[in-house]
Formats: C-alpha cells, structure tokens, sequence
C-alpha cells in the first residue's frame, strides 16, 4: 500500500542511495509512523528544506528587505544631515572670502581673526538651526530609539 498523500505526476524521479546513522533511521522510521507520507518524501522534503533554508520563509525575506529599508532611510538621513551642513558651510564660507593678499600684515591678521570668528557663529547657527528643524533630529531619535527596541525584543 502506497502512504502517499501527493498523486503521481507521471515524472520518473531519480535514485539516490547514500549512508546515515542509526539515530536519523530510528527519526525517520518514527516520522514515518506518526504521517501519510512515503522515506522518499520525507528525505525529499527534509532535503529540499536544508537547501533552500535561507529562501524558504516568505516573512524573513520581507523582514530582511524592510530591515534593508530603515537602514538606507538611517543613512540617507545621515547623508542628507552632511550635505545640509556642507551647503550652509560653504554659502557662508564662499561669501566672506576676502582677498587678502592686497592687504598689509597688519590687516590680513585682522581678517583672519574676524574670519575664524564668522566661522565660529556660522556653526553655532548651523546648531541652533538644527534645533529649530525638529522633525530631522526626531526621526533620528526615533530611528534610534526603534532600533534599540528591536535589539531589546531579539534578547
């Protein structure tokens, strides 16, 4: 008697042999006990489970990719939180340039220092605009603390 539960396709499937131990006999015998299934479709289903157990579960791939997804959402914030800086550093750096090399020592000296402290309020405005822009530093925020929650939940 056939204890099979799959209808014969018609398709002439290969022989392989190959050695195990006694436990994996005793484990199959006693799963073949408990189901409606032949040796060849348990070691076939067990076999095809092993190989393609990195793509086998739907939920982990869609887990993966939307994992994927918050870390290039993470880093493209980071990226676009530098280029944010650059544009305003290089605005107001580009439009105080003076020329100072038709000034006396002198005066070049008073350039530089008035220079080194433009650049000191152009990033404590940089910060204070940072600020002011909640909701980028509240994404990274939560960003941040979901991330932690998520490490939490795997422990």
């Amino acid at each position: 008697m056939h204890k099979s539960s799959k209808q014969y396709d018609g398709i002439k499937s290969e022989k392989v042999s190959f050695r195990t131990s006694k436990e994996i006999v005793s484990l199959l015998e006693e799963a073949l006990k408990s189901g409606n299934k032949t040796k060849s479709e348990v070691i076939n289903d067990a076999l095809l489970l092993y190989l393609t157990q990195g793509i086998n579960d739907k939920e982990l791939v869609y887990a993966s990719l939307n994992d994927s997804k918050r870390r290039i959402g993470y880093l493209d914030k980071k990226i676009e939180a530098f280029f944010n800086y650059f544009h305003f550093a290089l605005v107001s750096i580009f439009a105080g340039i003076p020329d100072i090399s038709i000034h006396s020592k002198e005066e070049q000296a008073v350039i530089t220092k008035n220079a080194v402290r433009r650049r000191n309020a152009m990033f404590e405005a940089y910060k204070k605009n940072m600020k002011d822009t909640p909701s980028f530093l509240q994404m990274l925020l939560s960003d941040f603390i979901e991330q932690e929650n998520t490490l939490k939940d795997k422990k």
